[in-house]
């Protein structure tokens, strides 16, 4: 167990070495501009939501760069072999007779925290991996209860909507639901969106809201938060 112990702080160790530069830089620049657009009222939404994406990819794209230079600079700029001494052994005539008990392996303050860190890192990936197939499981188990028409069959659409759900290559589908729901889009290959059957028979605000669904899947935003 100690082994394994020192084994996970050892990698963790060597990955924290690495990430520490980007995360700082990540930290001093996105702490700064996340309490801007907090604080930036009259800013347009678009350049808020941008911004925050911006903010979430900055972090990935700084460690991919920093792993790209540090892979370049040990294929142009390989180090020098190391010098090795030579030694002359003799071996003793007479073989002593004394074994020398293995010392045994002590985990230091500072390993318990890099597998602690380890352990945490995971479990948080663990986390959100079984929450996104929750909400998956969710999602299938509501499309087989609900009938999903093309959305130009399913509402009169205005001239604005019609122009955007035509821009999309794939046919989107429109459902109501019993419920009052927050309107909502989801799927790649079978864009749907699903409203909440008080807005049908409100045509401005229905229009309103699928205009809104219609922004999120041409901007496939349904990966993105993925």
């Amino acid at each position: 167990m100690d082994s394994l112990v020192i084994q996970i702080a050892s990698y963790t160790e060597q990955a924290l070495n690495f990430t520490w530069l980007p995360l700082l830089i990540w930290t001093l620049i996105g702490v700064p501009a996340w309490f801007f657009l907090r604080m930036a009222k009259n800013v347009h939404p678009q350049y808020h939501y941008h911004g925050r994406l911006a903010l979430i990819f900055a972090l990935p794209a700084g460690i991919i760069f920093l792993g790209l230079l540090q892979a370049a600079e040990s294929l142009f700029f390989p180090e020098a072999p190391a010098q090795t001494m030579k030694f002359v052994t003799i071996t003793a005539p007479i073989e002593i007779g004394v074994t020398a008990s293995e010392p045994s392996a002590s985990i230091a303050l500072a390993e318990y925290f890099y597998a602690m860190t380890a352990v945490l890192f995971f479990s948080g990936i663990l986390y959100l991996m079984t929450r996104f197939l929750a909400q998956w499981i969710q999602i299938s188990r509501l499309k087989r209860t609900l009938t999903f028409l093309p959305i130009s069959q399913s509402f009169k659409l205005d001239t604005a909507n019609q122009k955007l759900a035509a821009a999309h290559p794939r046919t989107i589908r429109l459902a109501f639901l019993d419920d009052e729901v927050v309107p909502v889009t989801f799927g790649f290959r079978e864009p749907v969106i699903l409203l909440p059957a008080s807005l049908r028979h409100d045509s401005g605000k229905c229009n309103l809201a699928i205009r809104h669904e219609l922004v999120h899947i041409l901007y496939k935003d349904f990966i993105t938060h993925a």
